[in-house]
């Protein structure tokens, strides 16, 4: 799901913007971890007059792993998001995230497993926190219009080199309540290589999802563009057995277009 992308899942725990990913929400959240962005950076700062900026991104994953379940392999997707700056202290998050998974594994023995993610989130900066609140809507297009939809908050802050952030998430279809601890740190390479670590650790209500941990090449081809090939591990908890929970080696890549 993300998220959000495993690029941006942890898109985001790799670069710290999301300490996966997406899980996307989504890792495949990674890396989708779904889906509130965190505020980030410019919550403060801005003007009524603020360009709106965002970022189109594709990528494949070889397992789309969500929170600990593997929901299928060999998986291209795509994303658009948007960042609304509203005033002074708020920003406006907009973003749709779409996922293909060739082969069926895991948690869904079949080939119809396709998953739109429509999500939004509101963002300021509290002191040192940033803090996110949002709203994501999992929708299957090929499972006779099935979805679900979900809330949640999400705070993070700089210890240091790392960046650390927790998230609540509460699905109101599914009436469950899913908890993740993340922490991540980047390395410069090279003036356009990077190397971006990352791990988190998800909680379904009192029992252990899954820790997964990340690491990534972020490449800056242009002002605009980054190539980022990663490498995750995700380990069951334990406490959650079921279809597709097991430990996993997998990774990908994903290129983003920002503008």
């Amino acid at each position: 799901m993300k998220a959000k992308s495993i690029a941006l899942s942890i898109v985001g725990l790799l670069t710290g913007a999301t300490l996966y990913v997406a899980t996307s929400a989504h890792a495949g959240e990674m890396v989708q971890t779904a889906a509130v962005p965190a505020a980030g950076g410019g919550a403060g700062g801005g003007s009524l007059i603020d360009p709106i900026t965002g970022a189109v991104t594709v990528g494949f994953d070889s397992h789309y792993i969500f929170r600990g379940t593997n929901l299928g392999e060999n998986a291209p997707w795509g994303s658009v998001d948007l960042n609304v700056p509203l005033g002074s202290a708020f920003n406006l998050g907009l973003g749709a995230w779409y996922i293909h998974p060739t082969s069926p594994a895991g948690a869904l023995p079949v080939d119809k497993n396709d998953e739109l993610d429509l999500y939004a989130s509101l963002g300021t900066t509290v002191g040192p926190l940033d803090v996110a609140v949002g709203y994501t809507a999992f929708i299957y297009p090929e499972a006779d219009g099935g979805e679900t939809n979900e809330v949640g908050i999400s705070l993070g802050t700089s210890l240091g080199i790392f960046d650390a952030s927790f998230g609540y998430y509460h699905d109101f279809d599914l009436e469950t309540n899913y908890f993740e601890w993340a922490l991540g740190t980047t390395f410069e390479l090279t003036d356009r290589v990077g190397l971006s670590l990352g791990a988190a650790l998800g909680h379904f209500e009192d029992k252990l999802s899954n820790v997964l941990i990340t690491a990534s090449l972020p490449i800056r081809i242009s002002d605009s563009a980054v190539l980022e090939p990663y490498i995750a591990g995700s380990i069951n908890g334990g406490d959650i057995e079921g279809p597709g929970r097991k430990d996993q080696l997998f990774g990908g890549a994903s290129l983003s277009l920002s503008f």
